[in-house]
């Protein structure tokens, strides 16, 4: 999820509500961390994992990064109205077909 930050300006969201910060404690790389606005995570096998990532007209603007290929759990992705280019590699594609 730093990566999603960074490579889309994070610091210019409209929202990014407890996205840097947990408790005091540095969550910049969580797995993932229920208090991330626009993000829903389920309790797994290993653990929290994100299922819903919600940040359309946030004003996202730049490059999905790799890394979200590898969000085998993630069911839900709204990134519309946001200014965004590139599309991950499957397995992300094939399990939003689900």
């Amino acid at each position: 999820m730093k990566e999603l930050h960074d490579s889309t300006g994070g610091t210019e969201w409209k929202r990014s509500d407890n996205w840097l910060i947990q408790e005091g404690v540095d969550d910049y790389d969580a797995t993932c961390t229920q208090s991330w606005w626009g993000v829903r995570c389920d309790e797994g096998v290993d653990g929290l994992a994100i299922v819903e990532i919600s940040l359309g007209g946030n004003n996202l603007i730049g490059t999905i990064p790799e890394s979200f290929s590898s969000m085998v759990h993630l069911r839900t992705l709204s990134l519309g109205a946001n200014k965004l280019e590139g599309l991950p590699s499957p397995p992300l594609s094939e399990s939003l077909r689900r």
